[in-house]
């Protein structure tokens, strides 16, 4: 756990998630995984937003440091994260279902730099994410958000049925993982390190950012020479699907 412990407070999402959860009693009494989560992800929101600098908490705060070490307890522990840290069937997607017919590694070309910063998610790929507890997703912790401006009434839910062990999954569990992507797919231009999903996906099927890995490699850099590359903008536990031919059942669910 102290490993766990340590990558927290290093990443900017678990920082600003201690910050909050060392205020919030109601958690610390019902220990409800759920609402850890959706506090996990408004934090990693915030930071995404610019609303919130965990550059201002100081690592060595008592109180942020108790909360982190109860998030790292959970991360350890409780078996919802455990089986978040895998991808599993059926995973969640809202919007076009006919998304997944196109879905590719995107364009052949690394991520691309935009006038402040660079896209770090995979284009033209198809987004998931998986059941939390209860039947709610990991997604609809955003979408219940202030930052998401859609309405959940107005979404259709597929569940997409496949099986794990057929399909190549690439899982970033930590900042390790992150820093495999680099070494292996990675470009420089010329001071950072730009993701080449097109070279990714012809390794695998999917890449998964689990929920430890939201707030353990979400924001931390990765050095490598002159170099640097910063995962980033994800927000919440997610798979991009480069290749969909995996799934086969798909069930359509209408939110009330």
């Amino acid at each position: 756990m102290e490993e766990t412990l340590a990558e927290l407070l290093r990443s900017p999402v678990g920082r600003n998630a201690s910050y909050w959860v060392q205020w919030a009693d109601e958690w610390r009494r019902s220990r409800d995984f759920w609402d850890l989560y959706k506090m996990c992800v408004l934090a990693a929101l915030r930071l995404s937003e610019g609303d919130d600098t965990p550059e201002e908490v100081l690592d060595g705060e008592r109180c942020t440091l108790n909360a982190a070490r109860l998030i790292a307890e959970v991360l350890e522990s409780h078996p919802l994260a455990r089986r978040l840290a895998v991808t599993s069937s059926p995973q969640i997607h809202f919007g076009d279902l006919h998304v997944r017919q196109t879905a590719q590694a995107g364009t052949g070309a690394p991520s691309q730099p935009t006038t402040d910063r660079v896209v770090v998610k995979p284009p033209g790929v198809f987004w998931t994410s998986s059941l939390v507890d209860r039947g709610r997703s990991s997604w609809q912790a955003a979408i219940e958000s202030s930052y998401v401006p859609v309405d959940p009434a107005e979404l259709t839910e597929y569940r997409l049925f496949f099986e794990p062990r057929n399909v190549r999954i690439f899982t970033i569990d930590g900042p390790a993982d992150v820093e495999s992507l680099v070494n292996r797919y990675a470009t420089r231009d010329p001071d950072r390190h730009l993701m080449d999903w097109a070279a990714l996906a012809r390794d695998y099927d999917a890449v998964h950012l689990t929920f430890r890995g939201l707030l353990t490699a979400q924001g931390v850099p990765i050095e490598k020479g002159p170099a640097r590359f910063v995962l980033d903008g994800w927000d919440a536990e997610s798979v991009a699907w480069f290749n969909c031919r995996h799934f086969g059942e798909v069930v359509t669910r209408t939110h009330p």
